[in-house]
């Protein structure tokens, strides 16, 4: 039981970091702006295309607004006319990857960064600066994408509305009344400029098709316009700058070993002030006292990733389920849960044991377990995280002399 169960959190964890567009488990996701600013911003996959992204940049500059362009590295490439015009008409060109084809979810990491740098640098060519901003096609945060958008510190962008108008599917009249009733200050909009089929290719349209387009996106823009929103670029909407201030990341072709080695590396040197680091490990902690076992490492380093705690330190945490300690763990939850519900301590005997069914033994095991987690495992967390904190307090005292201790500004800046 206890198998089953956790193998369904498990995939359904993965699953969730993995596929949901706007999850931050693996990689913190911009989802909207300032909802208190009266602000959106309009985001185009898939192009540039030759005629679609040319009706676009019409229509824009017709309402005097300016957009985000999520671009394809080999389409850049094909077109970098195009992505010329976008910039010089004050729009955002952004990363989309190099190209759309399902071999893209299934690159090894050294593949997946070069797509990422390459397109990045095509846009630099023409733009004259390395996006920051990146949305993977279908949004997907696969561990080799994740692991690039680290090394180079990408602003990853998800969605708060989209008008379903990718590949085939178009942009109609109905659907541009249905968002621009449903749009609110801050929304990112997810429309598409450029035409690809699910194998990457990209689709041939008839001049019917693309004024179709045309006429929905201007009601669009007429509806949201109505509204008294004002069209920003991402940048404006997020206050993220465009571009990389370090591009030292983009350089070389670093193998999929070496992409990894690099981030390894990055862990053990990760600072932290002791407060985060006594936070981290009580997280860990608690993650450890829980009875997800096999999965308190994935789950340490998704909170810590999450919410920017010391990951080593989370994941030391979790060391309190080994074999010595997981025992007295595993007691504390028991009693502690059989105490919050009867008041009293579990009478534990064989004959007791011997008289319970597996299945039902199981059942309040797990049961009790859960209920004594949050008063033994938040327990024992705050007094591990609080020793921890007290002594490298103490230890930071004595090891620096005080005319060297710096401010608690220049601690806090060090820590973010």
């Amino acid at each position: 039981m206890l198998t089953g169960l956790g193998i369904v959190f498990a995939v359904g964890v993965v699953c969730w970091a993995i596929l949901w567009r706007n999850s931050s488990i693996l990689y913190a996701t911009i989802v909207h702006g300032d909802r208190t600013r009266n602000r959106i911003a309009l985001t185009f996959d898939d192009g540039p295309h030759p005629e679609y992204t040319a009706r676009t940049l019409d229509i824009l500059a017709a309402h005097r607004a300016k957009a985000t362009f999520f671009c394809l590295g080999s389409l850049v490439e094909k077109y970098p006319e195009i992505v010329r015009r976008m910039h010089n008409e004050g729009h955002l060109v952004a990363n989309h990857g190099f190209d759309h084809s399902l071999n893209d979810f299934f690159r090894p990491p050294a593949s997946a960064h070069r797509c990422i740098t390459k397109t990045g640098a095509l846009i630099k060519g023409i733009a004259g600066y390395f996006p920051r901003f990146y949305r993977p096609p279908v949004g997907i945060k696969t561990p080799p994408r994740v692991l690039s958008a680290y090394r180079l510190g990408l602003a990853w962008a998800g969605w708060s509305r989209r008008a379903n108008d990718g590949g085939s599917r178009a942009l109609s009249l109905h659907k541009a009344a249905s968002l621009a009733s449903a749009m609110q200050s801050g929304d990112i909009l997810l429309l598409h400029d450029g035409r690809i089929s699910a194998t990457g290719t990209v689709l041939n349209s008839s001049a019917l098709c693309v004024d179709k387009y045309a006429q929905s996106l201007e009601a669009l823009m007429d509806g949201l316009h109505d509204k008294g929103f004002e069209f920003v670029r991402l940048d404006l909407l997020t206050g993220v700058p465009p571009g990389l201030d370090d591009t030292s990341a983009t350089a070389g072709d670093a193998s999929s070993w070496r992409l990894i080695k690099t981030h390894l590396l990055a862990l053990g040197h990760e600072k932290a002030s002791p407060a985060l680091l006594g936070i981290s490990l009580g997280v860990g902690v608690l993650v450890g006292c829980s009875p997800f076992f096999g999965l308190h490492a994935f789950i340490a380093i998704a909170l810590a990733l999450r919410f920017r705690l010391h990951k080593l330190a989370a994941l030391a945490g979790t060391a309190i389920s080994n074999p010595f300690f997981a025992p007295f763990v595993i007691l504390g939850c028991l009693q502690s849960g059989w105490w919050s519900l009867h008041g009293s301590y579990v009478p534990m005997s064989l004959e007791t044991l011997r008289s319970i069914e597996l299945s039902e033994l199981l059942r309040h095991f797990l049961t009790y377990w859960l209920i004594g987690l949050p008063l033994f495992g938040l327990g024992l967390a705050i007094v591990v995280g609080t020793t921890l904190y007290a002594v490298l307090s103490v230890r930071r005292w004595i090891c620096i002399p005080s005319g060297a201790l710096p401010s608690r500004k220049t601690v806090r800046e060090d820590t973010l």
